[in-house]
């Protein structure tokens, strides 16, 4: 779980591994918390204020199962997903920046402000700034 706050408004993000999906509740008013939306099938990682990462496994057709995140905030292994990266700076609509198909693995580089994610175009280099810096090859 986490919490984001907009403008005068708290916002809790309850995650929800039985489903792999994640719920938004306006906790403004603790008495009288309000389901904001819900989204199935994806895990979400809070970035950075207004930004997040929503990580689902790539479709069974592809043969993957998703992944998982080992001690040092990356996540991988052998297993290709998807990614989206959110702007949830509304959580009742975040909204798609960016998204990533097969991707192998990511790694969160907090004091840089920065992101890595792999796959099989190569590596991206995303920054909380400015959602994508720059792609290579």
């Amino acid at each position: 779980m986490f919490l984001q706050q907009v403008g005068r408004r708290e916002y809790l993000y309850l995650q929800q591994l039985s489903d792999r999906g994640f719920t938004v509740i306006d906790v403004s008013k603790p008495a009288k918390p309000r389901i904001v939306t819900h989204v199935p099938r994806e895990n979400l990682t809070l970035v950075a204020s207004g930004l997040a990462i929503a990580e689902a496994p790539a479709s069974p057709a592809a043969g993957s199962s998703g992944a998982n995140q080992n001690t040092e905030g990356t996540r991988g292994g052998g297993n290709a997903q998807q990614i989206r990266v959110l702007d949830v700076s509304d959580p009742a609509h975040p909204r798609t920046v960016q998204s990533f198909t097969g991707v192998m693995s990511i790694l969160s580089d907090d004091p840089r402000g920065l992101i890595y994610v792999a796959n099989g175009e190569g590596i991206w280099i995303l920054s909380h700034q400015q959602v994508l810096l720059s792609a290579w090859p």
